[in-house]
This record gives C-alpha cells, structure tokens and sequence, in this order.
C-alpha cells in the first residue's frame, strides 16, 4: 500500500527514531512536495520504505546546453 509519508510522526530507520519533518528537512525536500512524498505500507499498515529525494530528482528546464569534452593524449615515445 502506498501513502504519504507525511501522515507518520516518526519512523524508524536502523534502530534509530525519526521525526518525518526533520528527515524532509535533512533532505532539503521542497516543501511542495511534503505533502504527497511517497511512502510504502505492508498490509497492516506498517511503515516499510520511502524513497530518499535527491536534487537531481527533479527535472529542471533550461535553454543551456553542456557538453564535456574529455581528450586523451597519447605520448609516442621514439
């Protein structure tokens, strides 16, 4: 079962407690996306799993375009 993780207080991860909104906040996760970030539930409703949020997660338009040049020079020894 999925839901937000918002709806929990705390969680536990590795033997170690949890408050929900400072682990959005150690994530720097918007706040937009607080609300509805994903969580994973067993059919009891015990918490199982989250996806962790990355910056790059998110898809960010831009009209620059970057490329990376990586040449290798190759010595001759005569």
């Amino acid at each position: 079962m999925i839901r937000p993780l918002q709806e929990l207080k705390t969680i536990k991860i590795n033997n170690y407690v949890k408050k929900v909104n400072r682990l959005f906040i150690d994530w720097k996760l918007p706040h937009y996306l607080r609300s509805f970030w994903p969580a994973i539930y067993d059919e009891n409703g015990n918490f199982i799993y989250t996806p962790r949020y990355r910056k790059e997660f998110l898809k960010k338009n831009s009209n620059k375009l970057k490329v990376d040049i990586h040449e290798v020079i190759n010595e001759l020894i005569l």
